[in-house]
Formats: C-alpha cells, sequence, structure tokens
C-alpha cells in the first residue's frame, strides 16, 4: 500500500514538473490510500492557483469535478484523518512539523505503507519517524 500526501496529488493532478514519477502510485496495484484532508488541502491548492491566475475561475469546478473522481471512482481510498489524529499529534510534537503533515506520516505509519510525497520537508520527517518514503 502506498499513501499519496497532497503534494504528490497536486503534482499530478496539475502536472507538475514530474508528475509522471506520482503516477505508478497512483493506480490499483499499488492500493493508494490518503488522508480525507486531502480534499481540502486540493481544493485549497485549486483555489490559490485561481488568485495566482494560474487557472482561470470558469474552469476550477470542472477542474475540481475531475479531481473528486479519482477518490470517489478510484483508485484513491480516502481515510477519516480522525483515525490518524493522536498519532499524528505526537509527530507534530516529536518533530516539529503541522499537524496536518503528520496526518500523512502517521497514516504511513500505522498502516505500515510508504508514503509518497513531493515535498522534501515531510520526507525527512517521515524517514525519522521511520517510514519508508518516495520523494517525487
Amino acid at each position: 500500500m502506498t499513501v499519496i500526501d497532497t503534494s504528490a496529488f497536486m503534482k499530478f493532478f496539475l502536472h507538475e514538473n514530474g508528475w509522471e514519477e506520482v503516477l505508478p502510485h497512483l493506480t490499483t496495484s499499488s492500493s493508494p490510500e490518503t488522508v480525507d484532508l486531502l480534499v481540502t488541502e486540493s481544493a485549497n491548492v485549486l483555489w490559490k492557483s485561481v488568485r495566482a491566475g494560474l487557472i482561470e475561475k470558469d474552469k476550477v469546478h470542472e477542474l475540481y469535478s475531475s479531481m473528486e473522481l479519482l477518490f470517489t471512482k478510484g483508485p484513491l481510498i480516502l481515510k477519516p484523518a480522525s483515525l490518524f489524529m493522536g498519532e499524528a499529534l505526537s509527530i507534530a510534537i516529536s518533530l516539529d512539523t503541522p499537524v496536518y503533515d503528520a496526518l500523512f506520516i502517521a497514516k504511513a505509519h500505522l498502516d505500515h505503507a510508504t508514503l509518497v510525497t513531493a515535498d522534501r520537508h515531510q520526507a525527512i520527517c517521515a524517514k525519522k519517524y521511520g517510514v519508508t518514503t518516495i520523494l517525487v
């Protein structure tokens, strides 16, 4: 199983540089899962992209609908953040990293899964916590 964090998911979805590296981790064969916080964070990335002029306002809902298919129809399975919050809080405190990042590390740790991230700081924290990590 792989745990996809928001940075990797949006790198893939927005076709940012190196997005192809994420693709193998978003197939049903890798059993990708994530924390439901990804939905909120991804919508926030879309909002920021509109504000920055990278996405046109009239296209953002269409983009969100396309994105939503990846976790409503598959292959990405959403799990409630509440299942991992206690562990995430411990990770956040011990590694001095935000709880919202620690949630993805906690999920990977508790599920003995590999974390896929595009966030270098998160990758470093995850490795310090003993989580196998792929930086894309």
